[in-house]
């Protein structure tokens, strides 16, 4: 009786270890790494991907290295003549992959006095184009979800950031967003960054 009863836990034991493992490997299934820096069908490939009507402009190329490529992209919904849309990605031995995303946002888009306070899922296409380019999250949305755990600053230039499952994020604006007035006498442009970077540590080397 014992040694059924032995037999039976084995048995059951060399059931379940290989379905953990299975399962446990399929949670680990992350976005795929893209080749940095990133190539023009790359970029083009995780828009459509998206479902985004974003396309790359005139100066779509504005710099590009073996190490370093920035692409710029026309977004319909801006209702501008030009590129809002800015994709810098690079990579070297000592910081290892590199990728910058900007939205430019002009001062006409802008209503003042503010009707509704700004919000995360203003910048969610933003924050998931990005996670689709660096590759390595859980999926598109993990940057976009771990920001909106958050209540968004208003008063400070640094919006979010930590280290998630594809790398250290920061996600910053170029002024605090109180500050996006017409009148405050600022820039005509405001800029939405969203970095990423393999590692804190190699943030902090970059910085």
């Amino acid at each position: 009786m014992m040694l059924s009863k032995f037999y039976t836990r084995s048995l059951a034991c060399a059931v379940l270890v290989p379905a953990l493992l299975l399962s446990s490997c399929q949670k680990r299934e992350v976005l795929p790494k893209s080749e940095f820096p990133l190539s023009e069908e790359t970029v083009t490939t995780a828009v459509t991907a998206q479902g985004l009507d974003w396309t790359f402009g005139q100066d779509e190329q504005e710099g590009q290295t073996d190490i370093k490529t920035v692409y710029s992209l026309r977004r319909p919904e801006s209702g501008q003549e030009f590129n809002t849309v800015f994709i810098t990605s690079a990579q070297t031995e000592e910081l290892g992959r590199y990728l910058d995303t900007v939205l430019m946002i002009s001062h006409t888009q802008l209503q003042w006095p503010l009707e509704e306070p700004h919000s995360w899922e203003e910048w969610k296409d933003l924050l998931m184009l990005s996670a689709r380019l660096y590759g390595g999250f859980e999926d598109e949305e993990e940057i976009f979800q771990a920001c909106a755990k958050e209540e968004l600053p208003l008063d400070k230039t640094t919006l979010w950031e930590g280290t998630l499952t594809g790398g250290y994020c920061q996600v910053r604006a170029s002024a605090p967003i109180q500050d996006w007035s017409p009148f405050a006498g600022g820039g005509l442009m405001y800029n939405i960054h969203v970095e990423l970077f393999e590692s804190e540590d190699t943030y902090h080397a970059f910085k």
